[in-house]
């Protein structure tokens, strides 16, 4: 009983090592598990907490950051970004016009609420530029009406990543995210289908990260941690993204996000 107590208190000291609660949700994950000498990807999607996709690898003798999510300081600023291009001037313009209330609730919404940075917070800046309406403003309307999509998928929204030659510190393209859901909501997409392509793409972004990593790497597996992975659709669509037959891990004992 002593040695369970002890390695118990050993995994909750591991817990405190990292300020950022994704590294020591990872760390936990690799002391459980028993996997200091393999090559493991964490991906760490949370409601609370920033999320991280982080490789852990004897190879580079630690951790090594593969992306992390911006927040932008608003949604002017990103309508901006979009217009920088004749075809994302026109989207926005087009936009404008059809949607004048959504546009205007957009461009007056303070974004700075949503301080965490991950697509939790990037799909409830998308919920905003679209006008998804929202009943309940303590939960992630995006997250919560791709559970009750009539249809089985949705749209591919984009999911890309900002041109870089480094496999680590990549940062998410937050226009592309959203210039696409616009091109969605202008073509007549209803907003729970819709709602369902940006949860559902998300899944095979998170997928082709990893095949991206794995080219370079080599993994001997993937694990997955933070409490976004409770919800039951989300869950399936991210085992169903990753194709390749990847051992995935998962905390064994301690919670999936403490």
């Amino acid at each position: 009983l002593s040695g369970l107590v002890g390695s118990e208190m050993c995994i909750r000291d591991r817990y405190t090592t990292f300020d950022e609660k994704s590294k020591a949700q990872f760390m936990v994950l690799l002391e459980e598990n028993n996997l200091k000498d393999k090559s493991i990807l964490n991906l760490f999607t949370s409601t609370k907490y920033d999320d991280n996709i982080c490789l852990y690898s004897p190879k580079i003798d630690g951790m090594l950051d593969i992306l992390n999510y911006k927040i932008p300081e608003s949604i002017s600023f990103i309508f901006d970004e979009i217009s920088k291009d004749e075809i994302g001037k026109k989207l926005i313009e087009n936009y404008k016009i059809k949607f004048p209330n959504e546009y205007k609730n957009a461009i007056d919404y303070d974004i700075s609420k949503f301080s965490k940075n991950s697509i939790y917070s990037l799909w409830n800046i998308a919920s905003i530029v679209l006008g998804i309406e929202k009943y309940d403003t303590s939960k992630n309307i995006i997250f919560e009406n791709s559970s009750n999509a009539i249809l089985e998928k949705g749209p591919r929204v984009d999911n890309k990543l900002f041109d870089s030659n480094k496999i680590f510190n990549k940062e998410f393209n937050i226009n592309k995210f959203i210039q696409s859901g616009i091109s969605f909501k202008l073509a007549g997409v209803d907003d729970k289908t819709l709602s369902l392509g940006y949860v559902e793409s998300f899944s095979y972004f998170l997928a082709n990260l990893i095949d991206e990593v794995h080219g370079e790497f080599e993994l001997d597996g993937i694990s997955i941690c933070g409490d976004m992975i409770a919800d039951e659709l989300f869950y399936k669509l991210i085992n169903k993204a990753i194709t390749k037959n990847f051992k995935i891990y998962y905390n064994k004992d301690f919670p999936i996000q403490k």
